[in-house]
């Protein structure tokens, strides 16, 4: 991190013609005119080209008596060859401070947005996450529903796990993690090929030549002869634009750049996909443990119902009670599943055995905070737009496309470099070559040709070369519209997370008063039915079962909705965590949720192993 705040951070504002944004960690942000960097390079790399370039090209007969191709340059010629070497070996050695080949990902944090203002006290950049986060807090509600856990069935192989472990595991472990680090090594290795672009190709072989038949000579005279030549060397092959040499290395290092920051993204978005699985599966087993425990005052109330005179009661209030036990027995039968079916998914996004069933070791009421719900979304939305790595990467793709479009801008202008022997392609510099009549005598002997030239080209005339500036021009523009739709995304995700978080809130503390009040109601019925009242010569119950059926029915709604309620809290917490662009490192290794425990990692046999060099650190 200290080196991103070291760099120099350059972003686009979108416009070709327009400018270009620069920072540095000791100068405030400045204007920068695309056109003049654009004039400033051509007038430098024109400068190093000789007034006598490339003359021609003529083909004569060589001193070993061959026919070959031969490039005539000016006399300054020598002094361009080594004006353009040195300029590409300078460019090569201020590659070295960029990042090297295969670079260790870090995370990356995006260039602060002008026309976005920070909240009071928030200086301009990344934001430190000390400023809008909490230490994790995990703590358990402080009045949770007194019943007990749900337990898997005998038949469930069981995987217990505590949330730390699964935050932890998200890090490597999903296979978008694993895509994502595929592509910084894609790109990693597309710079290097281009920082070498200038080398030269190094060939070694032999050639056979074979004619027999008719054959014009020099002077334009059919001459019937037959004949044969054999050379064997080597040599060294050059052909590269220097363009290509200056800029393909600039933009692949922004795709590169982009690459890491999709690495991140990657990270977070598998962060937040873990915890709303863990979650999920909480849900699920809060819900189940409070439909059986509805189950088991439905079973109370039924016998007890059972058990009245039916003088008291008439005999559709004892169906009435069964036909809700049986109601809430089914419903066991469907959250059971859905524990299962939310295993599922967290065993999937994690590459754990599918056939587990995940027992979080928390209770289901776990209540986890990363971010105070009284923020205030305007705060909120500025943290954001500093932070989330989708817009460094969408940022680097727009100076990649400036790059390719100063390119294709100067490609006319800059020659390309030419060297070349003989033989095939001009692959042999030096060597054994020989030949004769089929008749004889052959003569044999040593070789050396070189030709080294500058060749300035105009494709189609210049039309091809307008064509090929549209089209960069056209791709930066595109990515320029791509960079401003990511920044509406982002704020409205930030938005909609802090909306989620505040709602949720609010029900986690509504929704336990109300199982309260419901349970309470519950047992005012329960004792009711065997409570009876005098009406005249006959005894009425105070309450009639019917009222007990509709109050175990509230309750087991309650604890439904409270288990929705406080594990929709923690995924709003970690939805809002995610769009506002923090690592997901902070809560994985700097403050995790808790202590990461041993778990069986094993699958089952015949699916993918986990590589071991997805393993990377957050």
């Amino acid at each position: 991190m200290a080196q991103l705040r070291q760099m120099g951070i350059i972003c686009s504002l979108g416009s070709r013609a327009g400018s270009t944004l620069a920072a540095t960690p000791s100068q405030p942000i400045r204007l920068i005119d695309s056109n003049n960097l654009s004039e400033s390079l051509h007038d430098h790399y024109c400068r190093i080209l000789p007034p006598n370039g490339v003359l021609g090209v003529a083909r004569g007969r060589d001193s070993g008596g061959d026919w070959g191709g031969r490039l005539m340059t000016g006399k300054m010629l020598p002094k361009l060859a080594l004006q353009i070497v040195i300029l590409l070996v300078l460019n090569d050695v201020c590659s070295l401070a960029a990042p090297p080949n295969a670079p260790e990902p870090q995370e990356v944090i995006a260039a602060p947005l002008p026309q976005a203002p920070l909240p009071s006290g928030m200086q301009s950049g990344y934001v430190e996450p000390d400023r809008v986060l909490r230490l994790p807090a995990v703590s358990e509600n402080p009045q949770p529903p007194s019943i007990q856990a749900a337990q898997p069935s005998a038949f469930d192989q069981t995987l217990p796990i505590n949330l730390a472990t699964a935050l932890y595991l998200s890090n490597a472990r999903p296979l978008v993690i694993a895509f994502a680090q595929a592509s910084v090594e894609e790109a990693a290795a597309r710079l290097q090929g281009a920082k070498v672009l200038w080398l030269p190709n190094l060939n070694v072989g032999t050639d056979y030549y074979r004619h027999d038949g008719t054959d014009q000579s020099t002077d334009g005279t059919i001459i019937l002869d037959d004949k044969q030549a054999l050379a064997a060397g080597g040599g060294a092959t050059l052909n590269f634009g220097i363009t290509d040499a200056i800029f393909r290395p600039l933009a692949d290092r922004q795709v590169l750049a982009a690459r890491e920051a999709d690495l991140q993204v990657a990270r977070n978005d598998a962060l937040m996909a873990v915890a709303f699985a863990y979650f999920d599966v909480q849900q699920a087993r809060g819900t189940l443990a409070g439909t059986l425990d509805a189950v088991a005052k439905a079973e109370a109330l039924a016998g007890k119902t059972a058990g009245l005179a039916r003088l008291l009661v008439a005999e559709n209030e004892v169906d009435r009670a069964k036909a809700l036990l049986f109601d809430l027995q089914q419903q066991v039968a469907g959250t059971r599943a859905n524990w299962r079916i939310a295993s599922a998914e967290l065993t999937r996004t994690l590459r754990l055995n599918p056939a587990a069933v995940v027992v979080p070791i928390e209770p289901p009421h776990l209540q986890v905070t990363l971010i105070s719900p009284g923020l205030r979304a305007c705060d909120l939305v500025p943290v954001g737009l500093c932070n989330r790595p989708e817009l460094v990467l969408q940022r680097a793709l727009v100076q990649a496309s400036l790059q390719r479009v100063r390119q294709e801008q100067l490609r006319p202008l800059i020659p390309s470099v030419v060297m070349q022997g003989v033989g095939p392609d001009g692959s042999f510099n030096g060597g054994v070559f020989g030949g004769g009549p089929d008749a004889g005598p052959h003569l044999y002997g040593g070789r050396f040709d070189m030709g080294v030239g500058a060749i300035w080209t105009l494709n189609n005339l210049g039309a091809g070369n307008r064509a090929l500036v549209h089209e960069r021009i056209a791709e930066e523009n595109a990515a320029s519209i791509a960079f401003a739709n990511v920044q509406d995304q982002v704020a409205q995700e930030v938005v909609e997370a802090h909306a989620q978080l505040e709602a949720t809130s609010t029900q986690v503390d509504d929704a336990m008063n109300a199982v309260k009040e419901a349970i309470m109601t519950y047992n005012g019925n329960l004792r009711g039915i065997g409570e009876t009242r005098g009406a005249g010569d006959s005894l009425q119950l105070l309450n009639r079962p019917q009222e007990a059926v509709a109050a175990l029915q509230q309750l087991n709604r309650a604890y439904g909705i409270y288990f929705a309620a406080i594990n929709g809290y923690n995924r709003a917490q970690f939805q809002l965590y995610r769009a506002l662009g923090f690592p997901a490192r902070i809560v994985v290794c700097d403050h995790p949720v808790g202590e990461v425990q041993m778990l069986d990692t094993s699958r089952p046999r015949g699916m993918a192993p986990i590589c071991p060099h997805v393993l990377s650190r957050p």
